[in-house]
C-alpha cells in the first residue's frame, strides 16, 4: 500500500469518527434539551412562558399546555426536535388568569379563592395586609402562607410561615373559611430570620383545600404582585452598626456619623482635611448613628464626677441618694457623701447622664434591693455599699453581672451570648428565639431582686416576691464560673400561662425545698 493510499484511509477514518461523535453528541444534547424544555413548559408557575396581561396573549398548544407567545414559539421549535414527545390533545379554554396563561381545568377552583393585598406599593417596614376570601359554595381551609420574590425573570420562594413570629417554632393551626368569609393577616415585613426583607417585587402564595374530611391535593393561589420600595434614610437613622459611616462635612469642618445611604447636602468647600481630623468609629444606638469616641470620653467624665461626690471622712458623711437616678453602665444606686449637698456637683452628674442616654448605647440593669443606711460606710475616704465588699458578697456581684448580661443578650437577641452563660445541660433543652428572649427582658429588666448563695449554688428572686407571678432563677457553678441553671428550672418549675409573668408552679417539690433552704427556718416566702 503506497503512502497516498494510507493517508487517504487515515483521513477517512478520522472523518467517520468525527461524524459519529457529532451525531452521538447531537442525540445526547437533543435528549437533554427535550427533557429540560418540557419540564420548563409544564411548570405552571413559570412567568417566562406563561405571563400575560389579557386572554389574547395566551395560545393553546400541544400536550395540554396554555402558553404565551414566547412559550408557544419555544414549543413549536421543540416539535421539530422532539416530535416523538408530542402525542397530546390541545387544551380547552386557554385564557389569562391572574397574569398567568392557564386552562379552566387547572384554575377552576383557584379563581374562587381571592388572595389580595390592601395596596400594591409599600414603603420598607410598612405593615402589609393580606386579605383571603372564600368565594366557593364550600368550606375551605389553608395553613401555609408563603412569600415569593421576583428576581431574574423567576419567582423564588424566600420565606414561609410568615404568620409566625420570626425565629419562632410554632405549630400552625389550619384556618377554616366558610363560604363568603374573609380573613385578614397583617405582616410587618420581617422574615423568619428576624430581619426586614429588602425592596423589590413580591407576592404571597397560599396553599388550601376543600374541607370535605378527605382532602384532595392541596391547591395553591397567588396574591397580586406588590412592590416594597426602600426610601432613602435620613442622615442619622440606622438599623445596624454597618449602616453608619463617618462623613466629613464641608459645612462645619467636622466628622459626623451618618447613614451610608443617606442623601447628604453639602456646602461649598470651606475647609481642608487637616491631620487633626480623625474619623471616629460609628455605631447604631437606639436607631441613631453615634460616635463611639465621644461616648467613651463621656463615660469617663461621668465616672470621674461620681467618684468625686463619693469623697467622705466618716460613715456619717455617707447617704443613699434616691433623687439622682443612675443608669447602666454607671450602677444601680448613687451612694455619695453629704459634703456635696450644694447641688452643683449633682446637677453636673444628672446633665452628663442625660446626654449619655440621648447619644450613647444604653444597656439594661436589673438591680438588687437598695442598701439600708447601715450598709453604707466610708472606706478609704469613699462612700461604698458594703454589701458588695466581702468574699460572699463578691459572689453576689458576679451573679448580678451575669444576670444583667443575660438580660442584655435578650434585648439584643444575642443567642450565642445567652448560650454561653447557661449550664451545659441547659444547652441541651433550651431553644432560644428573639421573641421569647424579649419577653423575658420585659419581665425582669429594671426590677429589684434579692440573691442568696450556698456553696456552688444560688437563687435570685424578684422583690416583693410572688411565686404566682414570677419564678425564681437558679444558678450553678461550672468550672468555677456561675451559670444560669435552666435545666434545673425546667425539671422543677412549670409555667401556668403563656408568658413569664402569667404564673408558675412547682413541678418537683424538691426544687421548692431547695429554694426554701436558702432562708432561715420558717422564713421561706413560698410557704
Amino acid at each position: 500500500m503506497n503512502l497516498k493510499t494510507k493517508i487517504f484511509i487515515g483521513a477517512a477514518i478520522i472523518c467517520i469518527t468525527l461524524t459519529l461523535l457529532l451525531v452521538g453528541g447531537w442525540f445526547l444534547l437533543q435528549s437533554t434539551y427535550c427533557t429540560t424544555i418540557f419540564d420548563e413548559l409544564a411548570d405552571n408557575s413559570s412567568t417566562e412562558y406563561r405571563s400575560c396581561s389579557a386572554d389574547y396573549d395566551c395560545l393553546p398548544t400541544g400536550c395540554g399546555e396554555c402558553l404565551n407567545k414566547k412559550g408557544s414559539d419555544e414549543l413549536r421549535l421543540a416539535e421539530g426536535i422532539c416530535a416523538t414527545h408530542l402525542k397530546c390533545l390541545l387544551p380547552t379554554n386557554c385564557s389569562c388568569r391572574n397574569g398567568i396563561c392557564s386552562t379552566e381545568l387547572n384554575h377552576r377552583k383557584q379563581d374562587k379563592t381571592t388572595i389580595a393585598t390592601d395596596k400594591t406599593e409599600y414603603n420598607r417596614g410598612e405593615n402589609i395586609t393580606l386579605i383571603v376570601r372564600n368565594n366557593l359554595d364550600e368550606k375551605i381551609e389553608f395553613h401555609v402562607i408563603r412569600l415569593e420574590h421576583y428576581n431574574e425573570l423567576l419567582w423564588k420562594e424566600i420565606d414561609d410561615d410568615i404568620d409566625c413570629p420570626c425565629s419562632a417554632f410554632c405549630k400552625k393551626a389550619q384556618t377554616r373559611l366558610s363560604p363568603g368569609e374573609t380573613r385578614e393577616y397583617i405582616w410587618n415585613q420581617v422574615g423568619d430570620d428576624c430581619r426586614k426583607i429588602p425592596d423589590g417585587r413580591y407576592r404571597f402564595k397560599v396553599y388550601w383545600a376543600i374541607q370535605d374530611g378527605l382532602y384532595e391535593e392541596w391547591l395553591k393561589s397567588h396574591s397580586n404582585e406588590f412592590t416594597i420600595k426602600n426610601n432613602p434614610p435620613k442622615a442619622g437613622d440606622c438599623e445596624k452598626d454597618s449602616d453608619c459611616v463617618a462623613h466629613f462635612s464641608q459645612c462645619d469642618c467636622q466628622y459626623h456619623c451618618v447613614n451610608k445611604d443617606a442623601e447628604i447636602k453639602e456646602c461649598a468647600d470651606e475647609c481642608l482635611m487637616a491631620k487633626e481630623h480623625i474619623a471616629p468609629d460609628c455605631l447604631c444606638v437606639n436607631n441613631t448613628c453615634v460616635e463611639t469616641t465621644r461616648c467613651n470620653k463621656l463615660e469617663e467624665e461621668i465616672n470621674e464626677l461620681i467618684e468625686e461626690i463619693k469623697y467622705c471622712e466618716s460613715d456619717s458623711d455617707c447617704v443613699l441618694d434616691e433623687s439622682t437616678p443612675l443608669v447602666c453602665p454607671f450602677g444601680c444606686y448613687l451612694v455619695r457623701s453629704k459634703l456635696f449637698n450644694d447641688g452643683e456637683a449633682l446637677s453636673a452628674v444628672e446633665e452628663k447622664i442625660q446626654e449619655y442616654q440621648n447619644k450613647c448605647l444604653i444597656c439594661l440593669y436589673s438591680c438588687p434591693h437598695p442598701p439600708e443606711q447601715e450598709d453604707i460606710k466610708c472606706r478609704s475616704n469613699k462612700c461604698v455599699d458594703t454589701r458588695f465588699t466581702g468574699s460572699t458578697t463578691n459572689e453576689k456581684e458576679k451573679i448580678i453581672n451575669l444576670f444583667n448580661t443575660y438580660l442584655n443578650a435578650g434585648k439584643n437577641c444575642d443567642i450565642n451570648l445567652s448560650k454561653s452563660i447557661i449550664t451545659e445541660k441547659s444547652k441541651e433543652i433550651v431553644h432560644y428565639t428573639c421573641s421569647n428572649m424579649a419577653d423575658e427582658v420585659k419581665c425582669y429588666a429594671g426590677r429589684d431582686f434579692e440573691i442568696h448563695t450556698k456553696q456552688d449554688t444560688a437563687v435570685l428572686y424578684l422583690t416583693p416576691y410572688s411565686h404566682k407571678i414570677e419564678n425564681p432563677i437558679f444558678f450553678t457553678k461550672e468550672n468555677s464560673e456561675w451559670r444560669i441553671d435552666l435545666y434545673k428550672m425546667s425539671n422543677g418549675l412549670i409555667m401556668v400561662g403563656s408568658t413569664c409573668d402569667s404564673g408558675w408552679g412547682w413541678r418537683d417539690l424538691r426544687l421548692r425545698d431547695e429554694f426554701c433552704s436558702y432562708f432561715p427556718e420558717g422564713e421561706c416566702p413560698d410557704k
